[in-house]
């Protein structure tokens, strides 16, 4: 009998561990799959502004309010940067997100410098823009979106 019960509480034990590292893989696939999605959206915004700030910066340049309304676009992505660097990768995505950060701390430089040029007296908004690297950073960062939507698929 106790031979018996010993059995039954081991394949029980067995059950319930197996269970429990089931439910913890599922866990770990969807936290991937959260931050994959939160990825891909950063990533995606990356792209947007890349499209959006030449524009805006050249505009600055004979309009005091759209100048402000870049002030406001780059304070913007300032506080988007750090908030997807404050983001925990899960194990899977680890490598990626330390990309992402590595190019999001180039931008955050990148951006302060133009931000002081913008407070500053330059006339040509267009170029200390160029001068930046913002743009290019931002490619970079483009260019992670087929690496971010992989992580789904892994």
């Amino acid at each position: 009998m106790k031979i018996r019960m010993r059995v039954m509480a081991a394949v029980v034990l067995v059950a319930l561990l197996s269970g429990c590292s089931l439910l913890e893989g599922v866990k770990q696939i969807d936290r991937t799959l959260d931050y994959t999605n939160e990825a891909a959206s950063y990533v995606a915004d990356a792209a947007a502004w890349a499209e959006s700030i030449p524009a805006m910066a050249a505009s600055a340049a004979t309009d005091p309010a759209a100048r402000d309304a870049l002030i406001r676009e780059l304070e913007g992505i300032q506080s988007r940067i750090s908030q997807f660097n404050g983001l925990n990768a899960p194990q899977a995505a680890q490598k990626i997100h330390e990309q992402i950060v590595g190019y999001n701390e180039t931008l955050q430089q990148d951006i302060g410098v133009y931000l002081e040029k913008l407070n500053g007296d330059i006339q040509n908004f267009d170029q200390a823009y160029l001068d930046s690297g913002i743009d290019r950073t931002l490619e970079q960062l483009a260019r992670l979106i087929g690496a971010v939507r992989n992580l789904g698929n892994e």
